[in-house]
């Protein structure tokens, strides 16, 4: 089962008795793990999926998405909460040196101590896995003397291609004796606050810790990447590397009204990002379709940047969907899954139907540039009927859109990788 973020939309039409339509989609998530030797030896490969972020990571993507911070502060690996909530989230961390402390990147643990380094286990945190957990349960340190413990390399952010984010990191045991990891988990800094984002289990193809032995290298991928089915746009991707990750992306964000308008995130600036709007039709859940004929159904791909025949808000001058503002759906954690979005209302003002076919998630971002707004599309999804690839909106009629992000919660135990 696929543990990454998905998208959910539902539509009804307001007073009718026609029934709610929930369509869902999400992008591919995973793990990859490499042991060799000191000479670069493959000696075992694995792969598993995604399968855990916990509520810190939500609870800032919420936060700053929908400009709400009550009740979305994240908890630092100090179990301290911190109040008002951060912007950024930056994973990015240097190979340590000797007895250096890592406060970020990707780190790894041993639940049961069989490595037997003498790391302690984190009081409050567990052999299953919480939406509450804010460190790992027993992490492997950056041993004091390199030359003979645990070395811990450079965190590292890519984007290979437009679809893939890629987050790595290299471990070399420089113990005498095999280092048993059966525990990772990512973790970013903000203003010397240090939050854990994900946890997750890592077992052979027999359920057993994975097994570094003395001399041997580890190199920890996460992988995210997204197809044309998945929902969130490549821009979605840059704003993570970017915004969550403390990194300008390799690829700069594309203007949803303007393609010629490009930003990398140091010319963004001030609250950076909002979907909340207003009664208005520039950013915030927005609409595509026809007045009066019916459209041509959309084409969803990752590198989409604008929207595909959008429906405009009413002007004084012509008649046409009115949008009302967005309302914030806050985030919730049930049933081992945390969700967070918002709704939107659309009124046909014409004397015409209106055929919606597809929605879009866009952002408004404040920059230090000339425009000193832009706005970024960042997940798109059809918005599909009873039999057909539209939803009819009457005169006078509303249609009410719900778009909702969920993070489904995984287990440490047990997951075997192959």
């Amino acid at each position: 089962m696929n543990h990454a973020p998905t998208i959910k939309l539902t539509h009804e039409i307001l007073n009718k008795k026609d029934k709610k339509v929930v369509q869902s989609s999400g992008y591919k998530a995973e793990i990859e793990i490499k042991v060799s030797d000191n000479k670069g030896k493959v000696k075992g490969e694995y792969k598993t999926p995604f399968r855990s972020y916990v509520s810190n990571f939500p609870n800032i993507l919420s936060s700053n998405l929908l400009k709400v911070t009550s009740g979305n502060e994240p908890t630092s690996i100090n179990n301290t909460i911190i109040a008002g909530g951060i912007e950024s989230f930056n994973v990015n961390e240097a190979a340590l040196s000797a007895g250096a402390t890592s406060a970020k990147g990707i780190w790894i643990g041993d639940l049961e101590d069989l490595s037997s380094i003498g790391t302690a286990s984190i009081a409050g945190i567990y052999d299953t896995l919480n939406f509450a957990d804010f460190n790992l349960k027993r992490p492997i340190p950056n041993e004091a003397t390199i030359s003979t413990g645990i070395v811990y390399g450079t965190t590292s952010i890519s984007m290979p291609s437009s679809n893939v984010l890629q987050i790595k990191r290299r471990f070399t045991n420089n113990l005498a004796t095999t280092l048993y990891i059966d525990e990772i988990g990512l973790v970013g800094v903000d203003s010397g606050d240090s939050f854990l984002i994900a946890r997750d289990g890592v077992y052979d193809t027999f359920g057993n810790p994975v097994e570094v032995p003395a001399s041997n290298i580890v190199d920890l991928t996460y992988r995210f990447e997204l197809t044309n089915s998945s929902g969130f746009t490549n821009n979605f991707l840059r704003f993570l590397s970017g915004e969550m990750l403390g990194t300008a992306p390799s690829e700069p964000l594309r203007d949803v009204l303007n393609a010629s308008y490009s930003y990398n995130f140091s010319l963004l600036s001030g609250s950076k990002t909002l979907i909340a709007a207003a009664n208005e039709d520039a950013y915030g859940l927005l609409v595509g379709g026809k007045v009066g004929v019916v459209p041509i159904s959309p084409v969803v791909r990752t590198s989409d940047v604008a929207i595909f025949s959008q429906l405009t808000d009413e002007v004084a001058s012509v008649d046409s969907l009115h949008h009302s503002g967005t309302t914030p759906i806050a985030l919730t954690m049930k049933d081992g899954v945390s969700t967070f979005g918002l709704y939107r209302d659309f009124e046909n003002k014409t004397n015409e139907n209106i055929y919606v076919n597809s929605a879009y998630l866009v952002a408004k971002i404040a920059t230090s540039v000339t425009p000193t707004y832009a706005n970024f599309l960042l997940a798109e999804t059809p918005v599909i009927g009873a039999g057909v690839d539209y939803v009819t909106v009457a005169p006078s009629e509303i249609l009410r859109l719900r778009f909702e992000i969920s993070f489904p919660l995984g287990t440490l135990n047990p997951i075997k990788v192959s």
